[in-house]
């Protein structure tokens, strides 16, 4: 396999295509952005980040859309409290002025209204590694299909539930909506759950006391290939991960 390394920043991106700011126009079936730590969507516009659901400066959303998660997020905080009644009275603390839109994916990955881009690692969570196998498992069966999704409205209802408990559970640090620092175990057993899987589950109380690691994931691969089948390996559309 041949590999030509460009150095060049990024443009902007077109159906089956590249843009880079030289003007060069690279053919892309799919694309991998390894960032690093710092997630960087600087290259998507802000309608492209609106649609995407991933956090641009205030006052750029769409005065349509961000009535509408205004609305939902108001009856999500509600639903939060009527739950969690200790997070209404929260210690004093510093609050960092909020400039951004929170993330608004499914599952913190996947848009509501593009099924064709995911993106992974855009949460805050101790362990990477575990969190980037338990991810890219999701978002393989959803990229091929395999998971049936909750209507669009419920799916809506869902990312403003969370957005809301992010702001509840992680005060200042919870304005992004993407931190789950404490409840990766909670978050990667929902990702499995959806896909019926469970061969990374432990005996009775082990799931709530003993931590998680790698050793959890490796009979993962085998039972998803067992209940979708082999073909349900290969990413069946063209798409894109970032």
């Amino acid at each position: 396999m041949n590999v030509q390394v460009i150095h060049e920043d990024v443009d902007g991106l077109e159906k089956d295509l590249m843009r880079l700011k030289d003007g060069q126009e690279i053919p892309a079936d799919a694309i991998l952005c390894g960032t690093g730590w710092v997630p960087s969507l600087n290259f998507f516009d802000h309608d492209q980040l609106a649609k995407l659901g991933l956090p641009q400066p205030n006052g750029t959303y769409p005065a349509e859309e961000a009535a509408m998660w205004r609305a939902l997020e108001q009856d999500a905080d509600r639903a939060v409290l009527d739950r969690f009644p200790i997070l209404a009275n929260p210690p004093k603390h510093y609050r960092e002025p909020v400039k951004h839109t929170p993330y608004r994916l499914y599952n913190s990955i996947a848009p509501l209204q593009d099924d064709s881009i995911v993106f992974v690692g855009h949460v805050m969570i101790a362990n990477y590694f575990h969190l980037a196998e338990c991810q890219a498992i999701w978002a393989t069966a959803y990229l091929d299909g395999n998971i049936k999704l909750p209507s669009l409205e419920e799916r809506r209802k869902t990312v403003a539930l969370f957005v809301a408990w992010c702001r509840r559970r992680y005060l200042s640090n919870g304005d992004r909506g993407h931190w789950l620092v404490f409840e990766q175990r909670t978050y990667t057993d929902r990702l499995f759950d959806q896909l019926g899987l469970s061969s990374h589950r432990r005996f009775w109380l082990w799931d709530s006391f003993v931590p998680i690691s790698k050793k959890d994931l490796p009979r993962l691969r085998a039972e998803y290939i067992n209940e979708y089948g082999q073909d349900a390996q290969p990413i069946a559309h063209e798409a894109t991960t970032y």
